[in-house]
């Protein structure tokens, strides 16, 4: 009882705490109903780390979400200007992968949850990756189908490096041939990085490693004396 009365007691703090100056972008309508009762609590009061922050306030039969989207990049726009090579974009994958699986603690499903580009959000040094819940709508995709979609439109929506293009298509194509949910993905994804690191590390220390100083044959070295005497002669 003592837990109900606590819940009920922040939820009127929540209400009253809504700021008027947030952007009215970061505001959805949400479709009130026994579940979504459930993930609110979970999600408002379980110190989430994986959800965008967030607050609503009811009006009427209309209860309204607001996220708190300040100091945080979405994945639309971290694409567009993060990604330089490989690395980066194995460690975006790797920590949208851990944010999407870290969910499931709240007993959501990842088909309830609307997994795009501009629902996951980052900090502005790419430590923590973040989802907005949005109560009422459902993706109906895994998150491994959604994160293939959403590579793919990276890759050809972006203009890019080849080199980079065919290591992300390549990384693509293994995963999906070899992989069936985000927790094999997760395995494959830190496998697939260690083998890339190791090819750039051989690759870079050929490139670095002296050439080999050419012996001239005994053969080349009799011929150049005798030029010299030659010279002499004339």
């Amino acid at each position: 009882m003592e837990y109900i009365e606590y819940l009920i007691e922040n939820e009127k703090e929540n209400e009253a705490d809504m700021p008027v100056e947030t952007p009215v972008e970061n505001c959805i309508k949400a479709d009130v109903n026994d579940i979504w009762d459930y993930h609110r609590k979970t999600v408002l009061y379980g110190k989430s780390e994986c959800f965008v922050p967030m607050k609503y306030f009811t009006d009427g039969k209309d209860m309204r979400v607001f996220y708190n989207e300040k100091g945080l990049v979405s994945l639309e726009e971290y694409l567009s200007e993060k990604i330089h090579d490989f690395e980066d974009f194995l460690d975006m994958i790797s920590g949208v992968i851990h944010c999407i699986m870290e969910t499931k603690h709240y007993l959501m499903a990842e088909e309830e949850l609307i997994i795009t580009a501009k629902t996951l959000f980052t900090d502005k040094k790419a430590e923590n990756w973040f989802i907005r819940y949005e109560p009422g709508k459902s993706g109906g995709k895994s998150g491994f189908s959604a994160l293939k979609e959403i590579i793919r439109r990276f890759v050809y929506e972006t203009d890019m490096d080849d080199t980079l293009k065919s290591e992300i298509l390549n990384y693509l194509a293994v995963a999906t041939s070899g992989c069936r949910n985000l927790k094999e993905l997760k395995k494959f994804t830190l496998q697939y990085g260690t083998s890339y690191m190791s090819r750039k590390e051989a690759a870079e220390e050929m490139q670095i490693a002296p050439k080999p100083v050419k012996k001239k044959r005994n053969s080349d070295f009799k011929l150049t004396i005798k030029k010299l005497l030659i010279k002499l002669i004339t």
